[in-house]
């Protein structure tokens, strides 16, 4: 859930089994995504799948039991050819590579399109959106 696009959140399955997505209490996506890490770091759980959904369309994401996970939005803009300026928004989501580096792949909001794919070091993220185990 995002304030902008309240049928847009991430859902993520943890080793209990258990959902946990945005609420109506977080429904900021990245305030969402700190209250996961604190979950899983109370709870010593661990995220096993992410999913993005809006509406009803749901895809699944292309990383599943990794030893760390990452999240954070992003813009870009473009100039078209008649000199006007297109922006869009993007959810990334990464998965911890090795120690030193982030598999990112970003997706166009709300469309769920993907759009690009990265490799982060740790020192490009916050380390508070890192969510590592072990």
């Amino acid at each position: 859930m995002d304030w902008q696009y309240p049928d847009l959140f991430w859902i993520a399955t943890l080793s209990d089994d258990s959902i946990f997505t945005p609420t109506e209490a977080y429904p900021d996506a990245s305030i969402a995504w700190f209250k996961l890490k604190e979950y899983c770091d109370n709870a010593s759980l661990k995220i096993i799948q992410l999913q993005l959904k809006f509406r009803t369309h749901k895809i699944a994401l292309p990383f599943d039991n990794k030893g760390g996970y990452y999240f954070t939005k992003a813009a870009s803009a473009f100039m078209g050819q008649s000199g006007g300026i297109t922006s869009n928004e993007q959810f990334g989501f990464g998965c911890l590579e090795d120690d030193s580096k982030i598999h990112m792949i970003f997706y166009q909001i709300p469309e769920l399109i993907r759009v690009r794919d990265d490799i982060h070091t740790m020192d490009m993220c916050s380390i508070e959106k890192l969510i590592i185990y072990g």
